[in-house]
């Protein structure tokens, strides 16, 4: 397949168009072992195009003979649904079922990354979730929610998620809303979902420091990337985790956050994917390579594409969008990105920036006529979803399944 600047690329992985689009339905029916469609359908929206090519452009690209080619109701907008009671603060010791792994199947794929972690769609969230709880170094009690599949393996390491919610959300409402849990299920991998610092009513208004956002979080200068930090080894140190499979994903204010852990905890993430951020910290030069997907709607008036003021009760002045990928191409030491268009067609934008050091690989999808809701398929839960077009976990999970440190 042709993409951007003409040159061959060959893909090694099944087309994305059932992760990220209209057949990506996850199960409303409690399974124990993922069911995989060996013909399934496709929808005939205006999308298509455009997701053909990133079946070649996603994932490190598999590029042929080195060539250097490169939600739902209730989202985590910038308002939150405010849904988070006060966790338990139980300890989150392994105490999950531990199911045989089946459904995950399959070996191979690009770059390295076995299928087994990235082909299949979310069903039904039937494990368990596990509140837990920390006093960190300044004082605080930081709170967190570990989802623990029944599909977990018990004789190998598995992948880790971080999901952070976004501004003025919950680590139980961004579970809910981004479906993670159901995609860790059909996975089999640990998904975590960490609160930020609250104000307001039982601290419900949380927020994450970001850098250049947002609330308390910032302006009291939280330190969320030490806390990051400290709930990876507790997780690792309980759970036997594939230290080059440990990932995070977020939205909004989760998202700017996700960029300032690509920048300052890449020792121990090693790949980010994220929905309607910005680069809103003044230096980035990962201590190590590491690999970045960055889905951003055209319309977002919340975090402006072009930067700016946006229309969140943050007021935050936003840098561009492109700023950030451009300041991580450059320390990465990036070749020019590849634009991925399809002609006739009004389906996503995206630049990939590859092969970036070690084979990392930068990311940047424009959906155009999407908003800040995080834009996913119906997870079953009663209402329409935001720009059902487009299912932004689905995307980041095949993203980063398909990006561990090599």
């Amino acid at each position: 397949e042709q993409v951007g600047n003409g040159r061959l690329v060959k893909s090694h992985r099944r087309d994305l168009l059932g992760v990220h689009f209209g057949r990506y339905t996850p199960s409303i029916t409690p399974v124990a072992q993922p069911p995989v469609d060996p013909n399934p359908t496709t929808p005939g929206d205006s999308y298509l195009a455009a997701v053909l090519v990133l079946a070649s452009a996603c994932g490190g690209l598999g590029v042929d003979e080195g060539a250097s080619s490169s939600g739902p109701s209730g989202s985590a907008a910038a308002t939150g649904d405010g849904d988070a009671g006060a966790p338990s603060g139980t300890s989150p010791v392994g105490t999950g079922t531990e199911g045989d792994g089946a459904g995950r199947g399959g070996s191979g794929g690009d770059g390295g990354a076995p299928t087994r972690w990235s082909d299949q769609p979310a069903v039904a969230p039937i494990g368990q979730t596990i509140d837990g709880s920390m006093v960190t170094p300044d004082g605080r009690t930081r709170t967190w929610h570990l989802y623990i599949p029944t599909t977990l393996a018990a004789d190998e390491p598995v992948p880790l998620l971080v999901g952070l919610h976004g501004g003025t959300g919950s680590g139980p409402q961004f579970q809910r809303s981004s479906g993670f849990d159901g995609i860790a299920e059909a996975n089999g991998f640990l998904a975590v979902f960490p609160d930020g610092v609250g104000v307001g009513p039982n601290d419900t208004l949380r927020t994450w420091n970001g850098g250049g956002c947002c609330g308390r979080a910032m302006k009291d200068d939280v330190d969320d990337v030490g806390f990051v930090s400290l709930l990876i080894d507790q997780i690792t140190s309980e759970y036997d985790v594939d230290p080059a499979r440990i990932y995070a994903a977020g939205h909004s204010n989760g998202a700017v956050l996700s960029i300032r852990l690509a920048c300052e905890l890449a020792d121990q993430i090693v790949a980010v994917g994220f929905q309607a951020g910005s680069m809103e910290i003044d230096s980035c030069t990962p201590a190590v390579p590491i690999s970045m997907l960055h889905i951003h709607g055209e319309a977002d008036d919340n975090v402006p594409i072009e930067g700016g003021v946006g229309s969140g009760v943050s007021a935050t002045d936003w840098n561009p969008v492109i700023d950030g990928l451009l300041r991580l191409a450059d320390a990465q030491d990036c070749p020019d990105p590849t634009t991925v268009t399809a002609a006739d067609d009004p389906g996503p934008r995206i630049q990939v920036w590859s092969p970036c050091d070690e084979g990392t690989t930068i990311e940047y999808v424009v959906v155009p006529g999407a908003d800040h809701e995080w834009m996913g398929a119906d997870r079953g839960r009663g209402s329409e979803p935001p720009f059902a077009g487009f299912d932004s976990s689905a995307a980041i999970w095949t993203f980063l399944a398909s990006h561990p440190r090599r």
